[in-house]
């Protein structure tokens, strides 16, 4: 997770706006998310926090001076309730999910190191991670969910 390095280092999607590559549509739905990014309405701010450390973990984008922001269009998908129509067997639902899911994060985080998730070191981010991420974590923080669906399904 801290060794990322794209194998297209030269090729930027934005610089296909002006070709027949992208529509109108396309080019609004681009420049609507680019200039348009929601505030925060679901999340905490201590969450939101958490989750800006966890997608730095998980997405890191050295490459840019300013990151695409992520954390805002998950925010947003929750405040709205927008849940892809299905559930998988032993979720709770979506805000459910990662309402818990973080709190999990949290938890798991003061239990081994004693800190907050964003006061880790990177290299403790990304074992703490890695282990929701195989399960191996305390069943109890996570409650009716599995870790390993809210790692790789949230």
């Amino acid at each position: 997770m801290t060794r990322f390095r794209t194998p297209y280092a030269s090729y930027d999607v934005l610089d296909k706006r002006d070709t027949p590559s992208w529509n109108e549509q396309t080019r609004e739905v681009v420049r609507r998310r680019l200039e348009q990014v929601p505030e925060r309405r679901f999340l905490t701010p201590v969450q939101w926090a958490l989750l800006e450390a966890i997608a730095a973990r998980l997405v890191p984008q050295p490459d840019r001076e300013e990151p695409v922001p992520i954390v805002p269009w998950i925010d947003d998908m929750l405040s709205e309730n927008r849940a892809p129509g299905y559930r998988y067997a032993g979720m709770p639902s979506l805000r459910d999910a990662w309402r818990q899911g973080l709190a999990a994060i949290e938890a798991e985080s003061r239990k081994r190191y004693g800190k907050l998730f964003v006061a880790l070191s990177g290299s403790d981010q990304d074992a703490l991670l890695r282990a929701v991420e195989f399960g191996g974590v305390e069943a109890r923080h996570w409650r009716d969910q599995p870790p390993r669906r809210f790692f790789k399904s949230m």
